[in-house]
């Protein structure tokens, strides 16, 4: 029986490869190799062979041989000082069995509680940022998407305590992150990271400590998985708690931020869906003082605007599996030892699968289009198969209702355009600031 090839390899230099070109622009990159090869095609960096795999087709098959054929582990183990061994650094075993009890508590019927977090939150900031001024774009996201975080996961009064020590903290957890470098490495960054990880879980500890003490005191998300059974009868360990709340956490947060950011600059970047969706916005405002789930519903135009900047913007711009054995795949055999790609970013913009890929056109995803529901794998910005995001619906909804807040309670405006883009921690976003003046006649509060 023939064997099948390896996939045909991008040129590149001696002993470095295709290292230098692929770091300084991925995408570009990814664009050279699909010009010379077409949907697959391999590359070397520094050593490591790589194939890249581009369309949702491909996409279906690298989440479905993901954890047999191709691990995920090996390309997670920059996060161990960050999360420890929690999701698929714990093993494919314990990851199923904490997906299987807290992804739901991320959606369904416990939404209602946690948009009551994201309503709660938008009135805090709005308290302190008055009637009118201007914040960094970035910023404003992140630290909403982190406080939100912290009372929808944690309680109110965790929040209300120490929130801002939270939020502080998990900066400095945050940019100990590197993909790259060992994360043993003696830098002052990583020095910070690893303080404020042994901080928080002095924090966190001693928030389920008090919780274990008193189950009957909350009904709340963390006291659900304080008080969940596993198969064998016991329940999650303290340590495991605090990992399992850093990771939904840091999942959620470079994501989540980046994601919102960008909505926002599209939004206010295109004029005619930016008064649809102030028209909705009101619509839902004239009956609630409020949003509410079910308010979500109302603005189709906020959540195809969404859909559009995860396709058009996805925060990551590749995901990696390591090969564990030989798999075929197409007319070509990818060799154990070698890594897989999937490009979300590129393979968004395929003509085949989206027309006139470069342009924001939103409306690609209403009813009469629907132009992603021609494969499950069209839109791969939240990952797919078992890995696919837990907190997805969390972060859609959450993106809707600070936006529509923000519309509501504001006239809004960008301070340069066109804007920039800004690489910060390894994901591309906006550079350019918020610019708001308070929209409604009564006073915000």
């Amino acid at each position: 029986m023939m064997t099948k090839p390896n996939p045909p390899m991008v040129t590149g230099l001696p002993i470095l490869g295709n290292m230098v070109e692929f770091m300084r622009d991925k995408i570009k990159f990814v664009e050279r190799g699909y010009q010379q090869h077409g949907e697959i095609f391999a590359f070397n960096l520094a050593g490591q062979n790589m194939a890249m795999l581009l369309g949702p087709e491909h996409a279906e098959t690298f989440f479905k041989l993901t954890d047999a054929e191709l691990s995920i582990q090996d390309s997670m183990t920059f996060l161990l000082p960050v999360i420890g061994k929690v999701g698929i650094l714990g093993g494919m075993e314990r990851y199923m069995e904490e997906r299987k009890i807290i992804a739901p508590l991320l959606g369904g019927r416990h939404m209602k509680a946690h948009i009551e977090a994201m309503t709660t939150e938008l009135d805090v900031w709005m308290q302190e940022a008055g009637a009118s001024g201007e914040v960094d774009i970035n910023h404003f996201s992140e630290e909403i998407s982190l406080r939100v975080a912290a009372r929808a996961l944690l309680g109110d009064n965790f929040r209300d305590m120490v929130g801002e020590e939270f939020i502080s903290l998990f900066h400095d957890l945050a940019n100990g992150v590197d993909q790259v470098l060992p994360y043993n490495l003696p830098l002052p960054r990583f020095r910070k990271r690893d303080k404020a990880r042994a901080k928080l879980s002095d924090l966190m500890g001693s928030l389920v400590d008090e919780r274990r003490a008193n189950p009957d005191a909350y009904d709340d998300f963390l006291q659900y998985i304080v008080n969940a059974e596993l198969a064998d009868g016991s329940q999650f360990d303290k340590e495991r708690i605090i990992s399992l709340i850093l990771l939904m956490v840091f999942a959620g947060f470079d994501t989540t931020s980046a994601h919102l950011a960008w909505g926002f600059v599209y939004l206010l970047e295109n004029p005619d869906l930016l008064e649809r969706a102030k028209m909705e916005v009101d619509a839902v405002f004239a009956e609630t003082d409020t949003i509410e789930l079910a308010h979500i519903r109302q603005m189709p135009h906020i959540n195809y605007a969404m859909l559009e900047v995860e396709r058009i913007r996805p925060a990551v711009q590749v995901l990696i599996r390591s090969v564990v054995e030989d798999v075929e795949i197409g007319d070509y055999l990818i060799p154990a030892g070698w890594s897989v790609m999937i490009s979300p970013e590129f393979s968004h913009k395929l003509e085949r699968v989206f027309t006139n890929p470069d342009e924001f056109d939103p409306q690609r995803f209403n009813d009469e289009r629907c132009e992603h529901a021609q494969h499950s794998n069209s839109l791969t910005g939240f990952g797919g198969g078992l890995h696919k995001c837990w907190g997805m619906k969390f972060a859609y909804n959450e993106m809707a209702t600070i936006i529509a807040t923000m519309l509501h309670h504001y006239d809004l405006d960008l301070s340069n355009t066109p804007v920039e883009d800004s690489w910060i921690a390894g994901i591309i976003r906006p550079d350019v600031k918020l610019q708001y003046r308070q929209r409604v006649a009564e006073p915000v509060l």
